[in-house]
């Protein structure tokens, strides 16, 4: 299959692809039943129940590690702006490369995502945690509806659970070489096709504030 990740303008990588991990990690394993069938491979446990020992400790997307320290500089093309969780420290340019200091002042998750693009952003803050959109400059039809989104959200889960436990959020958009959102620390990639030109009918649920609002409680 084509690997569609590593593109001109939108490439969204995650930390299994760029980031060693330490022991076994199951995450990396075949899911698709029909293909470990062919392959002589063993079914895959089912999901342990919740009341298992020691299941609650480990989160399901990097069940090999515990909380560490992040911080990043990622460097790309000098028209392209690269995204990662955490607050952005400085950003410079040189030999021809874009260069970007993220650092996570608290300890998160291994769970990180990685999007670089050519982007236009739209910025809200809410209670002094500044709110950014970024959106490939044809496709801001829907950016008013995923800034409240976000923003109804953090008002709830602050409310309801605690604090926002990172200095911003970003929702970033990639291409549709697959159709899906992730929620990272502070950070969450959604595909084109299910957010940022996706049409809402008078009559329906609005799916995409729906979308937003799941991965945005996701942080908690």
């Amino acid at each position: 299959e084509l690997d569609r990740r590593l593109v001109a303008n939108g490439t969204f990588l995650d930390q299994r692809f760029v980031i060693p991990s330490m022991g076994y990690n199951h995450n990396l394993e075949i899911d698709n039943s029909t293909h470990r069938v062919e392959l002589n491979l063993p079914p895959r446990p089912d999901m342990p129940e919740p009341d298992t020992p020691g299941v609650r400790q480990r989160f399901f997307g990097a069940a090999h590690s515990g909380f560490v320290s992040y911080e990043a500089i990622i460097s790309t093309e000098p028209d392209q702006t690269a995204l990662t969780s955490g607050e952005l420290i400085k950003t410079w340019t040189a030999d021809n490369r874009r260069s970007f200091h993220y650092r996570i002042p608290s300890k998160c998750l291994h769970y990180l995502g990685f999007v670089s693009g050519r982007f236009e952003m739209e910025r809200k803050v809410w209670n002094d945690v500044p709110v950014e959109v970024y959106y490939h400059p044809d496709h801001d039809m829907n950016v008013d509806t995923i800034l409240n989104a976000a923003i109804d959200t953090l008002k709830y889960c602050s409310d309801t659970y605690n604090s926002y436990p990172f200095g911003v959020l970003r929702i970033v958009e990639y291409p549709k070489y697959t159709v899906m959102a992730e929620a990272f620390p502070g950070f969450i990639p959604v595909s084109e096709g299910i957010g940022f030109v996706a049409r809402k009918e008078p009559d329906q649920v609005d799916a995409l504030a729906r979308l937003v609002a799941h991965e945005t409680a996701h942080q908690w």
